[in-house]
């Protein structure tokens, strides 16, 4: 079974093996924050009864990402927070009466939201200013280590944005939704790399077919034969899909 991991103080993290998924666990004396519940019911029971056990309560859940509707009726009544209610970065400590965006304030006292791209609002990264944690979402996952490649849903834009904001922020410990754990800036810092060269290399194909006026159709056909055996053909052949409805508006 998965357990939660404490990875700095007051900061656990219960990492599916099976799903690579990861949820976040905020928590004080009598409190807890929910970050990123997978619909996995048996990580939801785990996470639940070590709460219960320690006398936490449930006070919010958040999502750095689209809203997931597997959870929803877990915690029934617990304030949601999502990207929708942020436009710039600010305390996720938000003020009281504001269904689906309340946060209790002496738990989340450091933590910020940041928002990622304005090409997509409902993205965001949770940000510790003292502990330097960032849980960003569905993003920045090991391709090194074959855990997961970008994934370029509505375009390449808005991921070029995010990892300049990422950038930007002093991070030691950054906690992606799906995949490992990255600790120290180098590690950090690869991850980054990786995903900005997966980037470009993608926008750089789209680009130099279109100018070539080779059809989407045999970009497509020629990538999965040459890369038959990648493991994450599906999503890569995705991504281009999507790169090219982007930059073929701009061209």
């Amino acid at each position: 079974m998965n357990r939660p991991v404490e990875v700095v103080g007051s900061v656990w993290v219960l990492h599916n093996s099976a799903s690579g998924r990861n949820t976040g666990i905020l928590v004080d004396d009598k409190s807890a924050v929910i970050i990123d519940p997978t619909g996995d019911q048996i990580d939801l029971a785990t996470i639940d009864k070590g709460l219960d056990e320690q006398g936490r309560v449930v006070e919010a859940v958040v999502h750095t990402h689209r809203l997931s509707s597997n959870d929803i009726e877990w915690w029934s009544g617990v304030p949601r927070i999502s990207a929708e209610a942020f436009e710039a970065r600010s305390s996720l400590a938000v003020s009281a009466g504001q269904p689906h965006r309340v946060a209790p304030t002496d738990l989340l006292g450091g933590w910020e939201v940041v928002p990622l791209s304005k090409q997509a609002p409902t993205r965001m990264a949770l940000y510790n200013v003292w502990e330097r944690v960032l849980f960003c979402g569905e993003m920045l996952a090991d391709t090194a280590a074959n855990e997961a490649i970008p994934l370029l849903e509505g375009g390449s834009r808005w991921y070029i944005d995010a990892l300049e904001v990422v950038k930007e922020l002093d991070v030691k410990l950054l906690v992606p939704a799906l995949g490992s754990i990255a600790t120290g800036k180098r590690s950090i810092r690869k991850r980054i790399e990786a995903d900005h060269n997966y980037l470009y290399d993608v926008r750089r194909l789209v680009i130099t077919s279109i100018m070539g006026e080779v059809s989407l159709e045999r970009v497509l056909a020629v990538t999965a034969d040459l890369h038959e055996d990648f493991p994450f053909l599906v999503e890569h052949l995705a991504n281009i899909r999507a790169v090219w409805a982007e930059l073929s508006l701009q061209s």
